[in-house]
């Protein structure tokens, strides 16, 4: 079989062509995507995760507008339970009061905050799906895993103390508002900072209930302190528009 000759020239331009192509493919596979701006602010999420039997599978998220300006920063979460009452199949409710309520006025509140809600008829009483909740919102997020805190109002309140004792190495502080617990969990939280608040006229809930968690988690030598407001009834959700909790939360870190 015959050879045939390429000449030296057409050789040199085939070179050339390919080593042109070769820089324009690696320019296009170095060049970074384009990153997609986040959504700021309170908005809707569908949690992809197992859902458990207290755990609706669509949730609020609250993103700070700066998560987009400060693109290397790791940002504190709260994980917040809402009360009874705003048990449903409807997520707005869930802005209804408490710190969601708030934070739909807030364009650079510090932190992420996740507002799950509780189908109606149940209650918190599924740690493992709260815990799968927040995974999935640590790996799609610029999250900082040493400051994630735990609050809850009411019903709200005594999911947190459940989460808190059984999963403790999630959270770097906790704070249940007036939220009935059983002592049999205390223990659990004892490597955790925990502050407590109740109304001394809370009729719904008797101060007692958080007198006896409150005890129960000193003898096991917990750190743990009672905030008793005097001439405040059941509604703490005031508390939230304060700075006093955000400021205790952001003092402590795993």
């Amino acid at each position: 079989m015959a050879t045939r000759l390429i000449p030296a020239r057409d050789r040199w331009a085939e070179i050339l062509c390919l080593g042109l192509a070769l820089i324009l493919l690696m320019a296009g596979c170095s060049r970074a995507p384009r990153r997609v701006p986040l959504p700021i602010g309170q908005q809707p999420q569908i949690f992809s995760g197992e859902l458990g039997s207290s755990l609706n599978r669509e949730y609020l998220l609250y993103l700070p507008e700066e998560i987009n300006r400060k693109k290397q920063k790791r940002w504190p979460v709260i994980l917040y339970l809402h009360g009874g009452s705003l048990r449903g199949e409807k997520v707005e409710r869930v802005k209804s009061y408490g710190l969601p309520r708030w934070l739909e006025k807030q364009r650079n509140f510090p932190f992420l905050v996740i507002s799950p809600q509780c189908p109606p008829g149940q209650r918190w009483n599924d740690p493992e799906g709260l815990v799968r909740l927040l995974e999935e919102v640590c790996r799609r997020f610029p999250v900082d895993h040493s400051r994630v805190y735990l609050t809850g109002i009411s019903m709200g309140g005594g999911g947190a103390w459940l989460l808190a004792s059984r999963h403790p190495e999630w959270f770097a502080a906790v704070a249940p508002l007036c939220g009935p617990g059983q002592t049999s969990w205390a223990c659990g939280l004892k490597s955790l900072p925990v502050r407590v608040y109740h109304g001394a006229k809370d009729t719904t809930i008797p101060l007692r209930r958080s007198e006896e968690m409150v005890s129960a988690l000193k003898a096991c030598g917990g750190q743990v302190e009672l905030m008793v407001l005097p001439e405040a009834a059941h509604d703490l959700t005031w508390l939230y528009e304060r700075k006093e909790l955000f400021e205790w939360f952001l003092s402590h870190r795993k």
